[in-house]
């Protein structure tokens, strides 16, 4: 039978195989942590923050004695501050 030296390329094709699994395990944290580090939690179409946090806020600063609050939600930095 003829032989044209397809086995070769097996090896080629794990190596690349195993630089793609490479790349996407250092890629798929870094970007798993970026979005719960840096972002504000949203609504589910992440057009406009997510409406409890406001919601906490008001609760929080209703309290007599509370002067300032703040949350944090995934990395938010909503803030509400009050002069009591």
């Amino acid at each position: 039978m003829f032989s044209i030296g397809w086995w070769r390329l097996d090896g080629a094709a794990a190596l690349f195989n195993s630089a793609e699994v490479l790349r996407d395990g250092v890629r798929t944290p870094k970007f798993a942590v970026a979005d719960l580090m840096d972002e504000r939690a949203t609504t589910y179409d992440q057009r406009k923050p997510h409406p409890l946090i406001g919601e906490v806020l008001d609760v929080l600063m209703a309290e007599p004695w509370a002067k300032s609050a703040g949350i944090r939600m995934r990395g938010a930095k909503a803030r509400a501050k009050s002069s009591m």
